[in-house]
């Protein structure tokens, strides 16, 4: 049971870092990139939170 609640919470831990990375990389990169490239970013995380969500 506990190694169950350390493994949710590390994966809790690790989705949190991944979602703020890909912001930062977003919001960073926002300015050098057209909008179809944003668009892309976009649609990734949107994919990369569903993946983290399931």
């Amino acid at each position: 049971m506990i190694s169950t609640l350390i493994a949710g919470l590390s994966l809790l831990i690790l989705s949190g870092i991944a979602e703020s990375f890909m912001s930062y990389m977003l919001f960073t990169k926002i300015s050098n990139y057209p909008e179809d490239k944003i668009i892309q970013s976009v649609n990734s995380e949107q994919l990369l939170k569903r993946a983290t969500d399931n």
